[in-house]
């Protein structure tokens, strides 16, 4: 059997036939249907071979293992902080441990490039991996390159801020410290923008408490919040990192590390990798990232920590320090599920969630304990106008971090573009392709540039920044993925439709959408086409009742209906 094992920046291969090619990235089926006449054998993505929820069980005992060997003297476990940062690789490397399995003694293995994944599969696998392309310093150049002319001005900015300034050394000389104000403060971290527009939701539910949101990074500011709410940089409490603290936990880390890879297959394939090698200039951020948040509890009056991210070491290391304090800690997601619940330990006392379907999977998936969970939705009321003040004029697309999720974006978008510009046609409608806080406005640009002719052009706009009740006002139906937009969507009786392609195998989020009647899902971008048809039957029904999704099987690891698509009413 000849496989190959295709690296996220390359394409496959026109001129040779492979019995399997395994993508270490995500594309939708019909990119890989094409690529399966093209080489004559399977073609499937790494993620295929995801067990979803039983995964999450998994990167849970996995991470389990390394606790209680990295703490420090204020009793921060820092392996329970830093091995968050590398779940997303481990859980990769649990997937190439099962790509192994398809391998025979007589298996030709090759690779169209060195990567971590390549160097972690042949840990596990005595066949020997052909490389075809070792990574030069070039190819390095040129990655960056093509990276960077993905990012708005922002946005860059933000990534040298965060690469060559980790330790806000130089930030912290520029900003300075806030002065100290003495009253009691519920403190609130954040590091991006959606969770400081959480903090705000929930602030505005208690306007008898002053809040101090402390922001890390420059992305997570804006501009309009509750009157109770006081923003503020971390930049100015950084300080000098304690270098023979640093040298003790790195010593604790190399004894842990050589347990860890003599105790796991996952670890031994991430050593291999060099995923665990990061684990060092993890720790050294995430002390001076610890020492920065001791500096305002030592200089404010904090009575309570609430986290909307209990995930990202900045934001989760003060709930850590308050918890360590014996105050009183709170914790929501920013999101409308949190998977990393089922895997990372808890530090809140209290797990506050928006809606039954949150709470549900809060309980039932992630393991949370009943009594911690408490039902506290932070949405202002819908400023729903009467139906003939509205200008439903709009077929919204509503992206998501593709990239980050491991998304070949240009096919995605070259995938779905015609799809949704067909469907909107059929509707007389226009395309807006609504952006997530972490999309670039000059990279779609260019998507729709170069994969539209200039009438079509024409009938898409692009919109990002916040979601206006003047623009939820023009959308007459909403599609994506499993963005917690849908809840809101629906929310406004808005007709949602999820892509069953662009869903993440590794959280079970398009289930349970499905599982609360969440939108309408569809298997393929061939499905968008149908929307009309959907439409239609939803605005004859009798019942106006909304659309009841049927249940979903796991078949060939993926996820598709239990019966061809389709859509009943209640």
């Amino acid at each position: 059997m000849r496989v190959l094992i295709l690296h996220p920046a390359d394409r496959i291969p026109s001129d040779s036939k492979w019995d399997l090619v395994v993508d270490t990235a995500r594309a939708p089926h019909a990119t890989f249907e094409a690529w399966s006449e093209l080489t004559g054998g399977r073609v499937l993505s790494v993620y295929n071979y995801a067990e979803e929820i039983a995964d999450l069980y998994r990167t849970k005992n996995l991470l389990e293992m390394g606790l209680g060997r990295m703490l420090d003297d204020q009793g921060v476990d820092w392996w329970d902080v830093c091995s968050l940062m590398i779940s997303p690789e481990l859980q990769q490397l649990m997937l190439a441990k099962r790509v192994a399995a398809e391998f025979d003694a007589s298996s030709e293995v090759h690779a169209t490039r060195d990567s971590w994944f390549v160097r972690g599969l042949q840990a596990v696998t005595t066949n020997r991996v052909m490389i075809h392309r070792r990574s030069s310093v070039l190819d390095r150049m040129r990655s960056a390159a093509e990276a960077i002319c993905k990012l708005d001005g922002n946005e860059l900015l933000q990534v040298l801020q965060d690469k060559f300034d980790n330790r806000h050394l130089l930030r912290g000389c520029i900003t300075g410290r806030p002065p100290e104000t003495g009253s009691p403060v519920v403190l609130c971290p954040s590091a991006y923008v959606n969770v400081s527009h959480a903090v705000g939701s929930h602030a505005a539910l208690w306007p008898e408490k002053q809040f101090y949101l402390v922001v890390a990074r420059r992305s997570a500011r804006i501009n309009r919040l509750p009157a109770n709410v006081r923003m503020a940089p971390l930049d100015g409490y950084f300080c000098r990192l304690n270098n023979d603290e640093f040298r003790s936990l790195l010593s604790a880390y190399e004894g842990l590390r050589g347990w860890l890879k003599s105790s796991s297959a996952e670890f031994l394939m991430a050593d291999a990798a060099g995923v665990l090698d990061r684990m060092p200039s993890l720790l050294r951020w995430g002390l001076a990232v610890r020492d920065a948040w001791n500096e305002i509890f030592e200089s404010e009056n904090v009575v309570e920590c609430f986290c909307a991210d209990d995930s990202n070491p900045y934001t989760r290391i003060p709930l850590i320090l308050a918890k360590k304090r014996r105050l009183p800690t709170l914790a929501c997601h920013h999101g409308a599920l949190d998977s990393r619940l089922a895997f990372k330990r808890s530090y809140a006392d209290v797990h506050l969630v928006k809606s039954e379907m949150e709470r549900d999977y809060t309980v039932r998936v992630c393991k949370v304990a009943e009594s911690q969970v408490v039902l506290q939705s932070p949405a202002a009321p819908l400023n729903l106008q009467r139906p003939g003040y509205k200008r439903q004029d709009c077929l919204i697309f509503f992206t998501e971090a593709y990239h980050s999720a491991g998304f070949r974006e240009e096919e995605v978008y070259r995938d779905l573009l015609p799809s949704l510009l067909d469907a909107a046609q059929a509707l007389g409608l226009v395309v807006v392709i609504k952006l997530h806080p972490f999309d670039s406005l000059r990279k779609m640009k260019r998507y729709v540039s170069a994969m539209l002719s200039s009438s079509d052009r024409a009938r898409v706009r692009i919109w990002d920044g916040v979601m206006t009740e003047e623009r939820w006002q023009q959308a007459r139906v909403a599609i994506t993925g499993q963005s917690s937009v849908a809840l809101e969507s629906q929310a406004r009786e808005i007709p949602t439709f999820l892509c069953g392609w662009l869903s993440d195998s590794l959280s079970g989020y398009q289930k349970q959408f499905v599982r609360y009647g969440v939108g309408t899902f569809l298997d393929s971008a061939f499905d968008l086409a149908r929307i009309p048809e959907l439409l239609s039957v939803r605005d004859t029904s009798v019942s106006q009742s909304p659309v009841r999704i049927l249940p979903l099987s796991k078949k060939n690891g993926r996820l598709e209906d239990a019966e061809p698509v389709r859509a009943t009413h209640a």
